[in-house]
């Protein structure tokens, strides 16, 4: 049986963090519902989120979470539509996170050679 091993991971991230204006766009959106609007501000200081990364970019506007007018108040985008936004970004995202793993000139046969002694497992007795 062969080992597989992780030597690197990188990840990618949109440029724009959303979360503070997500959490003031929800609590605008809530405020004729003074229930739901407490339940949210409590939801969110405890949902240990600090960061929500978003590819759009910030709207400049009160209605708008989004400058692309993607989530606007009364008017949200249904799963298809957020999907497709992803099958369009989603991309550039990966191959910024495959750069960052800093490959250099590896190509795919070197992957398939063993790996050196130091890399392999300890054998163990049972």
């Amino acid at each position: 049986m062969q080992t597989a091993y992780i030597n690197r991971i990188a990840t990618a991230v949109p440029a724009s963090d959303f979360h503070a204006l997500f959490a003031r766009f929800a609590d605008r959106l809530l405020t004729a519902e003074p229930r739901l609007r407490s339940a949210f501000a409590r939801m969110s200081a405890h949902s240990g989120i600090e960061h929500r990364y978003s590819v759009l970019s910030p709207a400049d506007r009160e209605d708008a979470l989004d400058g692309g007018d993607f989530y606007v108040a009364g008017r949200f985008p249904a799963t298809a539509e957020r999907m497709r936004a992803f099958v369009t970004y989603a991309p550039d995202l990966a191959v910024e996170a495959i750069e960052r793993l800093d490959l250099g000139d590896a190509s795919p046969t070197s992957s398939s050679r063993a790996a050196p002694a130091s890399r392999r497992p300890a054998s163990t007795s049972r």
